[in-house]
Order: structure tokens, then sequence, then C-alpha cells
């Protein structure tokens, strides 16, 4: 899945004491591998496709279901729908619908939608869709939004004020009553600032899948795979060790299959593994979400990378009262890597 990027984060980005501070995060950035704990070991990789017989097709995703689901998530992800995304990141519909546009919009299926009898009527739908998840229509409505939850938060504080002056004209009201409206306020503001940085961090994971649907980029998928020249024909056919490395999958079925007090590394990360976290969203019952900040909420990811080191760190916020889930990888990881 090539949706959203990671949300990359320098080693002094701030996360809530509870889960992971930043002077722990610093220190798995740039330390070493735990020699004391092995690294965790990766699923059986896929055979190579150059010494194995090819696989049938799958009957779960042929493209006809795949123009089917297109047809579907066109119909839901109008103007209105992505405003509501916006305006309300935390909402099951909003995370429930970004998760489904990103699973159908991978690669590999836009691929398949881009062959076959629909494969122009499909190219129209994915650039209307991109058009609709643009950086424009996006900007407007994050802006829109963001001024509403503002003017909402301003609005009740004036309202706050007012009846505080009501009180003190009318000779009531105290210092007590003073420092409890104050306190209120800045509930209400901090509340309001993790709002806006949902709502900015779910305005550019729908950027981001949008940036994947321009006409340019439908073109290429629709480009016909090069035919083998000669020379790579003679080539001699990958080892057994060159293909695992390319389809290595680490899975990780709980939050404490590698907690806070305990990680996991992942050694030698490449290009073209994956992270199987998918048990770890059905533990949780919710999509995993990346964020930008923790809000509290349970679900919610982040994915760390120092160039330096070549490490990441990915964190997943569990329920209240569990561990959440810490992971050290040497290697970059990005978002298309997770499979949840």
């Amino acid at each position: 899945m090539e949706s959203p990027p990671p949300a990359s984060q320098p080693p002094h980005a701030s996360a809530p004491p509870a889960l992971l501070t930043p002077e722990r995060l610093n220190a798995l950035l740039r330390s070493g591998p735990d020699r004391s704990t092995p690294a965790k070991s990766p699923e059986t990789p896929r055979p190579s496709p150059a010494t194995s017989a090819p696989a049938p097709a799958s009957p779960q995703t042929p493209q006809a279901k795949l123009t089917e689901d297109l047809n579907e998530l066109n119909a839901v992800l109008t103007k209105d729908t992505i405003d509501q995304v916006v305006r309300d990141p935390h909402g099951k519909s909003s995370r429930t619908l970004v998760a489904r546009t990103r699973a159908l919009l991978t690669p590999a299926n836009m691929r398949s939608m881009l062959r076959g009898p629909d494969a122009q009527a499909n190219a129209v739908t994915l650039e209307g869709l991109g058009q609709r998840l643009g950086k424009d229509p996006l900007t407007a409505t994050l802006k829109s939004a963001s001024t509403d939850a503002e003017q909402a938060v301003v609005d009740q504080l004036k309202l706050n004020n007012l009846e505080n002056l009501g009180k003190a004209y009318e000779g009531g009201g105290g210092t007590g009553d003073i420092l409890k409206d104050y306190n209120t306020s800045r509930t209400r503001i901090d509340a309001l600032k993790r709002n806006l940085s949902a709502m900015q961090a779910s305005a550019r994971s729908l950027g981001d899948i949008g940036a994947s649907l321009t006409k340019e980029k439908i073109a290429a998928l629709r480009a016909p795979e090069p035919a083998p020249t000669p020379a790579t024909a003679a080539a001699p056919a990958p080892t057994a060790e060159h293909a695992t490395r390319q389809h290595n999958t680490y899975r990780f079925n709980a939050l404490n299959d590698s907690p806070l007090e305990a990680p996991r590394d992942v050694a030698g990360f490449r290009a073209g593994d994956k992270l199987d976290l998918s048990g770890i969203r059905t533990q949780l019952n919710k999509p995993l979400q990346l964020v930008e900040r923790f809000s509290g909420a349970s679900a919610e990811m982040q994915i760390h990378y120092l160039p330096s080191t070549r490490t990441s760190v990915i964190t997943i916020a569990g329920n209240p009262g569990e561990p959440p889930f810490v992971l050290r990888v040497f290697g970059e990881v990005r978002f298309s890597d997770i499979v949840s």
C-alpha cells in the first residue's frame, strides 16, 4: 500500500510520557541492537517467481470485484464525506472510510482496475477521486474546518466571560469560580489544539492518497510492463537469499509482542519487506491511525526515523491501562510497508 507516507519525526518529537518520552525515543533511535534479546524472525518468505509455478489469480479480487468496489467508494467519497473526515478525524466512520480507501487504492489493485474492459472507465473514476483529494480542495476544507472549530471555542469562552461579568455585577462569584473558569478555558484550548492537529493529520493522509491518483501516475500504472530484453532474459535467476530479502514479513499479533518495557528489534529491514500489524488492529478493534501527536486514543500510531543511524521506531497506543506497542526496526519503515 503506497498511500500515506510515514510520519517520520526527529528524535526530539514530543510524545506523552506515559507512552514514549523524547529521551527514550532518542536512545532507541541512536543505540545499536539489543543483544540480550533475539531479533524478530520473519515469516516464511514467499517463493521466488523464478523458482515456482505462477500462482492462480486470487478469486477474492478479480477485476470485476475491484471495479465494483471502486464505484462504491466513488459514490461514498463525496465532498461532504471528505469534509466530515477532516472535521471529525477520530470518528468511527471517518477512520473506517480512510482505511477502506487505503486498502482499495493500492498500486497492485489499481493496476488490475486499469486492465480489461473497464480500464478506461476506472481511469476516469480514479482521476475524479484524485481531484476531490487534491491539495487545493483539501486546503480549503481544512481551513474552513479549523476556523469553525476555533470559533466554537471562542464563542464558548465569550459566553463564560459574560456569565462571570453578570455574577460580578450581581455581587456573586468569587476567586474559586474564577479559578474554575480559568481551568475550564485552558482545558478547552488544549483540546482545540489536539483537535486541530488531528484535522491536519487527517487532511494530510487524504492528500497523500490523492497524490497517487494524478493523471500522470494513473497513466504510468496503465502502461504495459516492459518485455524482458535478451540481456535480462539471459541473466541468472535471483539467489534464494535475494528472493527472501525482497519478501520478508515480520508479524506482530498483539501489543505485548513488543511492549514499551521490552521492545523487540527487527534487523536488516529492506525495501519490499513488510510489518504485519493486522493482529494489533484486530486486538484494538479499530484501524491504526497515523498521527503527528498522540491524543490519548487507542490505535494511534507514529513512525519515527533517524537517517544517520537508519533506525525506525514504531509506536502504537493501546487501550487505557494497556502498555503501548514500541518496535525498533533497523532500516527505514514507510507507512506503505505496514500491513494493517
